[in-house]
């Protein structure tokens, strides 16, 4: 026998019985056999195959930052392949949100956005992941799951604070320790306060802890003369703000 090869009704430099790609989704490949005795050719023979899309695959995706908070935006990083070399991958992501409270799973967002806002989207407690399918403009490939991301508690800010009168008399003002500007929590957390009062030798004085209130007071006939401190610490039962004084 001898072959011929034809792509798209164009002869090909192949001659055996074998034709390696790759090969455009589309094309039409040809192979016309015709056999010999040595003496005469017989009758061509002819068969033709269309090449097939191959779906595209995801081999990989990834959530990053590792550790997140209610307020930030997660981003999934995907690794595609397709065994079509000349075709564009792209997918659809179908962002999804476990609810802590409840453990309902809900697919909040959907589309080619690789991020999701923790603004919108999740909060403390909450688990996050994506559903990742991808497609080459022909067809989807297989879907991929990526791992869960735990969505971190937020510690909430640091509160601006005064402490009046200054100057202050001996024994007759007593000293108020205000939170002028109260901190935020971006959990909506509730917010308590610990107050800590150090005398002019450096000791504490006094310490009032876990109070909702936005000022704690030292008695007059506790404050000596000289230089007092106020120390305020914010909390929302878990984390705590840097102190402030």
């Amino acid at each position: 026998f001898t072959y011929e090869w034809l792509v798209d009704n164009q002869t090909q430099t192949e001659t055996t019985n074998m034709f390696a790609g790759p090969f455009i989704v589309g094309t039409i490949i040809a192979c016309r056999a015709t056999p010999s005795d040595g003496k005469d050719d017989g009758n061509v023979g002819e068969d033709a195959a269309t090449v097939s899309n191959t779906a595209p695959v995801v081999d990989s995706v990834t959530l990053s930052p590792s550790t997140v908070y209610t307020n930030d935006t997660i981003t999934a990083t995907a690794v595609f392949s397709d065994d079509d070399s000349t075709q564009t991958v792209s997918g659809t992501y179908a962002w999804h949100v476990i609810d802590f409270q409840t453990g309902t799973d809900t697919e909040v967002q959907t589309g080619s956005d690789n991020t999701l806002s923790g603004v919108s989207y999740f909060n403390r407690d909450d688990e996050v992941y994506v559903v990742l399918t991808p497609n080459d403009g022909i067809e989807d490939g297989p879907a991929m799951t990526s791992n869960g991301v735990f969505v971190a508690n937020s510690a909430p800010s640091s509160p601006t604070v005064s402490l009046s009168p200054t100057p202050a008399n001996m024994g007759q003002d007593s000293l108020v320790c205000a939170v002028d500007v109260a901190s935020a929590d971006d959990d909506a957390d509730t917010v308590v306060y610990t107050y800590r009062w150090t005398d002019p030798d450096g000791q504490a004085a006094q310490t009032t802890g876990n109070s909702p209130n936005l000022s704690d007071t030292l008695a007059a006939n506790m404050a000596t003369q000289g230089l007092w401190t106020c120390q305020v610490t914010a909390s929302d039962g878990s984390l705590s703000a840097s102190p402030v004084s």
